[in-house]
């Protein structure tokens, strides 16, 4: 499919209109080779854009809205971890969401580690440790839901 001009366009304005529109985020961003998925990055591409999402004089109109990024990653990225430092989607997308220079949301991270320990039988010893961190990535998802459900219902 070829597409032209103004239907490229058209979709730009249908997705702006779509993440303009809604009072909360919730962003459900997978780790894939250290970084966010290539659709993702395609549609932040999309939808910021100077003088309709993000202002270079102020606040943008999503300025403080609340946004969840949940993000869940096969190893461990935390501190003491051999890829440590080597997480390139949280601080990314905490960057692009969350600068006052680019969406301006009020973000709260969410991450859930170590997933491949149940499937992968070199990982099978960090398998508590997954446990721990999904119940965690559960718990701490409900809360932000319920403080984002008073938030909108206030």
């Amino acid at each position: 499919m070829t597409w032209l001009p103004a239907e490229a366009a058209s979709v730009q304005d249908e997705l702006i209109a779509e993440f303009l529109g809604a009072s909360a985020y919730l962003f459900t961003v997978s780790m894939y080779n250290r970084t966010m998925p290539s659709v993702f990055k395609a549609w932040l591409d999309q939808v910021i854009v100077v003088g309709r999402t993000i202002s270079r004089t102020g606040a943008g109109p999503a300025a403080g809205r609340p946004a969840v990024l949940i993000s869940a990653r096969g190893g461990g990225y935390g501190f003491g971890t051999p890829n440590h430092g080597k997480d390139f989607l949280v601080p990314t997308l905490e960057s692009i969401l969350g600068d006052p220079a680019y969406l301006s949301l009020d973000v709260t991270t969410v991450t859930a580690e170590l997933t491949k320990a149940p499937v992968v039988p070199t990982l099978a010893h960090l398998i508590p440790a997954h446990e721990a961190s999904l119940a965690n990535t559960h718990e701490q998802a409900r809360l932000q839901a319920e403080k984002i459900s008073q938030q909108l219902t206030a």
